[in-house]
């Protein structure tokens, strides 16, 4: 019998146990290799030697790049202290001129939108795909922290768009609207 011991996430790899150290645990179905599993994997495989097949969550969804997001906590902290604020509905927007090509941008809900986890990153998904389908449209050279008030959870999706336009449009940063 073949035991696999350890799942490398980052890619389709499984540790083999020789045969001499066989392992009988309670657990080691969760080991084993399924035979016939048609679902699709979330992580990407290793093709070949040095290459990486795309993702199929990124195929499935559109995501705001890497570089359009705003990380580190001095970034935070530097938008809240220099930048100007603007408020529609229930997205405040705090806004700050960088000396980059790229608009960055920062998403903050707070335990008072939802004690639920799942509940505020399924409102920051929301937020960065809204961000992501405006993004060819706003202007480069701001980084913008966009702060949520209570209320915008339970706001469909094009509802939260619509809001993200028109604070967009009041800070100015928004070039031109495509429908």
């Amino acid at each position: 019998m073949v035991y696999y011991t350890k799942i490398n996430f980052k890619y389709n790899y499984e540790l083999y146990i020789s045969p001499k150290k066989e392992k009988k645990s309670k657990h080691s179905w969760f080991f084993e290799k399924k035979k016939n599993q048609n679902r699709p994997c979330s992580y990407p495989k290793k093709t070949q030697k040095g290459q990486k097949s795309i993702s199929l969550i990124k195929l499935a969804f559109k995501m705001l790049p890497q570089t359009n997001r705003i990380k580190k906590k001095k970034d935070f902290e530097l938008i809240f202290k220099k930048g100007r604020s603007l408020k529609d509905g229930f997205l405040i927007l705090k806004l700050m001129e960088n000396n980059s090509d790229q608009s960055r941008f920062g998403f903050i809900v707070s335990q008072k939108v939802s004690k639920k986890a799942t509940i505020r990153n399924k409102v920051k998904r929301r937020l960065r795909s809204a961000v992501e389908e405006n993004l060819e449209n706003i202007k480069k050279g701001f980084d913008a922290v966009l702060i949520v008030l209570s209320g915008l959870e339970k706001k469909e999706f094009s509802e939260i768009e619509e809001s993200l336009k028109s604070l967009f449009i009041k800070a100015k940063i928004i070039s031109e609207i495509k429908k």
